[in-house]
């Protein structure tokens, strides 16, 4: 309980911060993002580069990946998203990973629980790209929650940091006639810090199409505390 109490608190004052930081501006419909990422531990959405699932990331094997994203615009905020991602193949070349996300303050309690999988190829195993196809958005409310979009990725480790593309397409009755598009993605490599307490720094930035709800792009920092901690915050352009 302890645990949890902190983790939320941290998070709230985390929010406050970046709400300050990053005010939005109604002329451009920014949206505020701000996501804590604990390892080795439980909760999660999909391994995503910023906004998308466009990377070829595969949680290893019985590593657990903890998210509490926050959506904020304004006054208006989009429900918070708690989840837990792990991987599940004990594999060298393989991987697979399965998720949970749960949404507060809830909708319809049918409609507030969606799954997440995907399996792939990893980097430099089979292929010089680490490759994987996946399901988002697995929902139990029909035509509420159940996005059930597939999605399909490619991605490339080089010095000049991770690049990767993919494609997407889900449920016409929630996003529309326009229910897929391209996806792009990028992560910087590693950048020293020289804030006090922050280890180290990544940009990430990605890029959604199409034209409904998902679509989107945005930039953000990821500041890492510690290996296995870290916070992720920037704005979404719709």
């Amino acid at each position: 309980m302890l645990k949890k109490f902190l983790f939320l608190t941290f998070n709230h004052v985390m929010l406050n911060l970046f709400q300050h930081l990053f005010r939005p501006r109604n002329k451009f419909g920014v949206t505020l993002f701000v996501s804590v990422f604990i390892f080795n531990c439980l909760y999660a959405t999909p391994s995503t580069v910023y906004w998308t699932p466009c990377t070829p990331y595969i949680q290893p094997y019985g590593v657990g990946h903890i998210t509490y994203d926050i959506y904020a615009r304004n006054a208006n905020a989009m429900p918070i998203t708690m989840g837990f991602t792990t991987g599940v193949l004990p594999y060298e070349k393989v991987g697979m990973e399965i998720g949970y996300d749960g949404y507060i303050p809830t909708i319809p309690t049918s409609a507030a629980h969606q799954l997440n999988a995907k399996i792939g190829l990893y980097e430099d195993k089979v292929l010089p790209v680490g490759i994987n196809i996946g399901l988002f958005g697995i929902g139990f409310e029909k035509d509420v929650s159940d996005l059930n979009a597939v999605h399909i990725d490619a991605g490339k480790t080089t010095k000049l940091g991770a690049f990767s593309a993919g494609y997407y397409s889900g449920n016409k009755k929630i996003l529309g006639d326009s229910n897929s598009g391209l996806m792009t993605g990028y992560l910087s490599p590693d950048i020293s810090s020289p804030i006090k307490g922050i280890k180290k720094i990544i940009f990430a930035a990605d890029y959604m199409g199409g034209d409904n709800s998902y679509s989107a792009w945005g930039f953000g920092l990821y500041a890492y505390f510690s290996d296995a901690v870290d916070l992720l915050a920037g704005p979404v352009f719709p």
